[in-house]
């Protein structure tokens, strides 16, 4: 059985835990090395469409972060179909 066909024969609430246990993993992440710069980037299916959650803990300048969202937001619409 592929990983579709157990989603689909998954109840509600077991899919929720799923998901929440996915956030949870990936909010208690910390970097390998103590204060080391990292990114987190996660894509999560939400309702229809997948949404973008993301951290930083390192020193970026604004221009360049502009463009780090930026470029999360065109993943983004890739996975949901909307790339130009």
């Amino acid at each position: 059985m592929d990983i579709k066909e157990l989603l689909n024969n998954m109840s509600a609430e077991d899919k929720a835990s799923i998901v929440k246990e996915v956030i949870n993993g990936a909010a208690c992440f910390t970097p390998p090395i103590k204060d080391a710069p990292y990114i987190n980037v996660m894509f999560c299916k939400q309702q229809e469409e997948w949404a973008a959650f993301f951290g930083y803990g390192a020193d970026i300048d604004p221009q360049t972060t502009v463009k780090f969202i930026q470029r999360i937001g065109d993943a983004t619409d890739v996975l949901n179909g909307k790339e130009e």
